[in-house]
């Protein structure tokens, strides 16, 4: 503002006073026109009294507004210290690519905090470090409890397990859960869980993904799910397939499996087998069909009559035979007397 103020000054002085052909030289002309025609007439007197009155008022004013200047400057403000800030929080704002003082001002406290932590940082490490202990004690305790928990659910699991196989036509397995603590927590606790199976009497046990065939996978999981099913409370269970590698006996055993879990949940159930059909309260039948030269996958309810044509047409293929039929109508018998 100094500068305006100078400047603006500068320019009212000049144009009164210091310029060439300024206002009061510009009055001293008029003067001397009127003072060649005061004698003729009393009232030109008056004009040139006003007229001298204007220029000492104005030469007043130039020399008021200069004193004016002069204080500002000479009494409040340093000019060149105020450059020297100006300039510097525009580098600063440059430099730290803030767009105002208040933004660097903040960014400062953000700054001395920064500073102060660091300052503090044996204390804050010492704080810290109990903390840790004390979240690695709680962790400790809560890892051991889940340890212990798992101790006694792994004997149950394991005698249910078996119960299950033995529904499921799988007699002489041998399953067990091994549990080792690890050196290190993980997500799960201290513990390694390993399930391991033996599929025939005298041989030893070894990890279930290393030695069981598709159909024994098929049929174990359809065992744990069964009972973790009644543990958590599993509102619906999609089993894809759960009958992969299996069939004759062991299909009416895993049709019968989940037509008793279908008892107490919604079991949505996909499969190619007959046997695992006919055990279903609703069947629906998944097609293609070609229509302006796409591919089209649909679904249908199929009444009893569609689902025994069905079954039949899972039994012996495209081609439907009487001897099909019958065999269908004797497989959804035994399922529902099963």
């Amino acid at each position: 503002n100094i500068e305006k103020i100078k400047e603006n000054i500068n320019f009212v002085y000049y144009e009164i006073s210091g310029k060439e052909n300024s206002i009061i030289k510009r009055i001293g002309e008029i003067k001397e026109r009127i003072s060649e025609i005061s004698d003729f007439k009393q009232g030109f007197s008056n004009v040139l009294q006003i007229i001298n009155e204007v220029e000492i008022n104005l030469e007043e004013a130039g020399k008021f507004a200069l004193n004016e200047v002069s204080s500002i400057i000479d009494e409040n403000y340093n000019l060149s210290m105020l450059y020297e800030r100006v300039n510097g929080i525009k580098n600063l704002k440059k430099k730290l690519n803030k767009n105002s003082v208040a933004e660097i001002i903040k960014y400062r406290e953000e700054i001395i905090k920064i500073l102060e932590s660091l300052e503090n940082f044996d204390i804050n490490m010492e704080h810290l470090k109990n903390e840790i202990d004390k979240l690695k004690k709680t962790v400790d305790e809560k890892a051991k409890r889940l340890s212990d928990k798992r101790a006694e659910v792994k004997l149950l699991l394991e005698k249910e397990v078996a119960s299950h196989l033995n529904e499921l036509k799988m007699n002489n397995v041998t399953f067990n859960i091994a549990i080792e603590k690890n050196n290190d927590f993980t997500e799960n606790g201290i513990d390694k869980i390993s399930f391991l199976i033996s599929t025939n009497k005298g041989e030893p046990l070894k990890p279930l993904q290393k030695i069981a065939s598709g159909g024994e996978l098929s049929r174990i999981m359809l065992a744990l799910k069964s009972i973790l099913s009644e543990f958590l409370k599993t509102p619906i269970l999609i089993f894809d397939e759960i009958d992969t590698g299996t069939g004759g006996e062991t299909s009416y055993a895993i049709g019968k499996k989940i037509g008793k879990i279908a008892e107490n949940h919604q079991v949505i159930v996909i499969t190619h087998l007959p046997q695992v059909a006919a055990f279903a309260s609703t069947h629906y039948k998944i097609y293609k069909e070609n229509r302006n030269n796409r591919v089209f996958s649909n679904i249908k309810k199929l009444d009893n009559n569609e689902r025994l044509l069905e079954i039949a047409r899972m039994l012996s293929g495209e081609k439907i035979t009487d001897k099909a039929v019958e065999n269908a109508k004797e497989i959804l018998s035994q399922a529902k007397c099963l």
